[in-house]
C-alpha cells in the first residue's frame, strides 16, 4: 500500500486508532515501547527486517508469558496486540547520546501494545521486562534495549505520533508491522 492519497493515508490511520481505542477502552492494559537495536548491517532495508525479526522474536516471547496455549481459540482471544512502527530521531529538549543516535542512523521502532487482562502475566509489562530484561534483550538478539511506558490514556495522541514518519512520507504503510499474524503464520516461523 502506498500513502500517496491523504484521504487513504487518513483512513488508515483512523483505522488502527479504532483498533487500538477499542481494545483500550476496555479492562486491557496499554503501554508505549521504543525498540532499539545494536548496530545493524547492510541497506536500510535490510536492516529493517532485522529489526522486525528482532521484534517479532520479543512478541513470540512475551506471548508465552501471556498465554498458556495461543494456538487454542481461547488462547487467540488473549493475544497481545502489538503494532509497531518506524522512526527517525528528530530535534528534541533531551537529547539522545551521540552514539545512540547515530547507531543504525537513529532509525528505531516505537509501538504500541495492548495485553489482555485476562492472561498470564500477574505484573505490568514494565515489571515484566524489568525482571525479565535477559529473555529479550542480549546476546545475540538484535534487540539492545525496549523502553515500556503505561499509555492507558493517549490513544489518539500515541496514534498521531507513532505514524508521524508515515505522513511524513520517510515509510509507507507496508512499514507498519501488526501482530499477531495470523495463526499459521505465527506458529510455522523459527521458534527460539
Amino acid at each position: 500500500m502506498n500513502f500517496h492519497d491523504n484521504n487513504l493515508e487518513k483512513n488508515v490511520i483512523d483505522a488502527y486508532g479504532r483498533l487500538l481505542l477499542d481494545r483500550m477502552e476496555s479492562e486491557d492494559h496499554s503501554y508505549f515501547l521504543t525498540f532499539q537495536f545494536r548496530p545493524c548491517r547492510g541497506s536500510q532495508k535490510v536492516r529493517m527486517e532485522t529489526m522486525l525479526a528482532g521484534i517479532d522474536a520479543f512478541y513470540r516471547t512475551l506471548v508465552r508469558q501471556c498465554v498458556r496455549h495461543p494456538g487454542s481459540k481461547q488462547g487467540r482471544e488473549l493475544l497481545p496486540v502489538l503494532i509497531a512502527f518506524p522512526d527517525w530521531p528528530v530535534p528534541k529538549e533531551k537529547k539522545k547520546s551521540l552514539a545512540e543516535a547515530s547507531i543504525n542512523d537513529g532509525l528505531h521502532y516505537h509501538g504500541l501494545i495492548v495485553i489482555r487482562h485476562r492472561c498470564r502475566l500477574e505484573v505490568s509489562l514494565e515489571t515484566h521486562m524489568r525482571d525479565h530484561k535477559d529473555w529479550y534483550i542480549g546476546g545475540e538478539k538484535p534487540l539492545f534495549n525496549v523502553h515500556v511506558k503505561s499509555v492507558e490514556e493517549l490513544a489518539r495522541e500515541l496514534t498521531n505520533y507513532l505514524f508521524k514518519q508515515v505522513g511524513r512520507k520517510r515509510f509507507s504503510s507496508d512499514d507498519v508491522l501488526v501482530l499477531p499474524k495470523v495463526w499459521s503464520e505465527l506458529h510455522s516461523s523459527n521458534r527460539k
